[in-house]
């Protein structure tokens, strides 16, 4: 019996000395519990963020140093906005040794989503060295140079994502974008064009088509391309705002009140359009009706008075008497 006790005591000594050894303390993550990730990925995917964070949560309850749990809540933290919370669990994982290609992407995801272009670029080359690199990191990569105005350089990995992925919608805006700062504005709006053909969600997207055909001075090939869009999509509101601010750029007032009419008929409260309108108005010397369109601008949304106080635009109606109750009444 003395034998068989003594003998448990040295396995249980060896298990300990083995497991510090090898770094496996208490403090370390580990992968108990069969953690089963479909249910918050599905969670995640339908935007339930609260209730894919829960369901991580309850799992961690009964094994707090999951590893995966732990990488899989931080994914969804940050992919949900809570960019430093994601982080914080990131960067414990990496300090403990979990430095796997997974993690050094998602940190370097976090700290391009929080605009620290540096540490964004530190961590993704950490993995990229690791790993041969697949359309993620690499658009990583290049959010990374682009934060840091390294424009040809970031072209040159969001190129390397869409050769692995023709279709990666963020490697395709990215590299739209990278193209734009570098002044190659048609060579951009080819891809920025073949962004939203493809799904592309981004809504800065037609800003960009638009702000790129002026650019390039050509306000009918803008025309046709929204008029395209919107034969397509009729529901977009942005794509009218957008064509309506075209009219305007060539000063055709009429059409681009059109535009605007189109959303109010669409979405009353839509409170830009009533703002761009009213613009118009002015500049049409129509100004009971503009001051008319700026009043619901303010009521569909506050923050407007701020934009009419500041406008030039609407210089001519500063000793209007209607234009002035306006600006007192908020």
């Amino acid at each position: 019996m003395i034998k068989k006790i003594i003998t448990l005591i040295l396995i249980s000594t060896l298990i300990i000395t083995l497991s510090t050894i090898s770094g496996c303390n208490i403090g370390k993550y580990n992968t108990l519990g069969n953690f089963k990730s479909e249910e918050p990925k599905k969670l995640y995917k339908d935007k339930k963020y609260d209730e894919a964070i829960k369901s991580i949560d309850s799992f961690l309850e009964k094994y707090p140093k999951n590893k995966e749990a732990i990488a899989l809540k931080a994914y969804i933290l940050i992919g949900s906005g809570k960019n430093d919370e994601g982080l914080v669990l990131l960067t414990d994982l990496y300090d403990n040794g979990e430095k796997d290609s997974t993690t050094l992407n998602n940190i370097s995801w976090a700290y391009n989503n929080l605009h620290m272009y540096e540490m964004a670029n530190k961590y993704i080359d950490i993995c990229l060295k690791n790993s041969p690199g697949d359309s993620e990191e690499f658009v990583n990569k290049g959010n990374a140079l682009y934060g840091l105005k390294k424009y040809d350089e970031a072209l040159l990995y969001y190129d390397n994502a869409l050769y692995k992925d023709s279709e990666d919608t963020l490697a395709l805006y990215g590299k739209a974008l990278s193209l734009y700062a570098s002044e190659k504005y048609s060579e951009g709006l080819v891809n920025f064009k073949k962004y939203v053909e493809i799904g592309g969600t981004n809504k800065s997207a037609n800003s960009y088509i638009m702000n790129s055909y002026l650019k390039l001075k050509d306000h009918n090939g803008a025309i046709e391309e929204f008029n395209n869009q919107i034969k397509k999509n009729p529901d977009n509101l942005s794509l009218y705002i957008s064509l309506g601010s075209i009219y305007e750029k060539q000063g055709d007032f009429e059409k681009a009140i059109s535009c605007y009419d189109t959303i109010i008929n669409k979405k009353i409260d839509f409170a830009a359009a009533y703002y761009n309108k009213g613009v118009c108005l002015v500049k049409l010397g129509k100004k009971d009706e503009a001051c008319n369109n700026l009043k619901l601008a303010i009521k569909y949304d506050e923050e407007y008075i701020y934009d009419i106080e500041d406008a030039t635009e609407f210089d001519s109606l500063r000793n209007y008497d209607k234009f002035k109750e306006i600006l007192k009444k908020n």
